[in-house]
């Protein structure tokens, strides 16, 4: 399975490493590939890993999981393209980062939004008290 990971953070940092060291193709993409952070991260889990561009890391992907913190989620959304037939894992959460409610209305979840907004055939969620599980059906719930 060839997996992008837009965010390299807790999140997608714990996915990312749970794919890759099972065999999965996973690349992350950040804004700045070459940050401190993500290099300590590919340090971390080996040689199959790997930080591009977010549409470079999207391109040859069918799945795309998507670990940003809200306020960066549209400009990800925007910069990864087309999503058509391309499965979505969001694990975004409309919060900002003091974990008060995102100042936009949303009379939609977060899922909701964000697919509408890739324009994505298929969502999913990962329900946020299972990140630290390993990666398995029983982690993966629907949004």
């Amino acid at each position: 399975m060839r997996v992008a990971i837009i965010g390299a953070g807790n999140v997608g940092g714990i996915l990312g490493q749970t794919w890759i060291t099972r065999g999965h193709d996973a690349t992350f993409s950040i804004r700045d590939t070459e940050a401190a952070s993500i290099s300590d991260l590919l340090k971390r889990i080996g040689a199959q890993a790997r930080a591009r561009s977010v549409a470079d890391a999207v391109r040859p992907a069918g799945v795309i999981v998507g670990a940003t913190p809200w306020p960066a989620t549209q400009a990800a959304i925007r910069a990864a393209g087309a999503l058509n037939d391309k499965i979505v894992i969001d694990c975004t959460n409309p919060a900002t980062p003091d974990s008060s409610l995102a100042s936009e209305t949303l009379t939609v979840s977060g899922v909701e939004h964000s697919g509408r907004s890739a324009r994505a055939s298929t969502r999913r969620s990962i329900k946020p008290d299972s990140i630290s599980s390993p990666i398995g059906s029983s982690t993966v719930g629907e949004p």
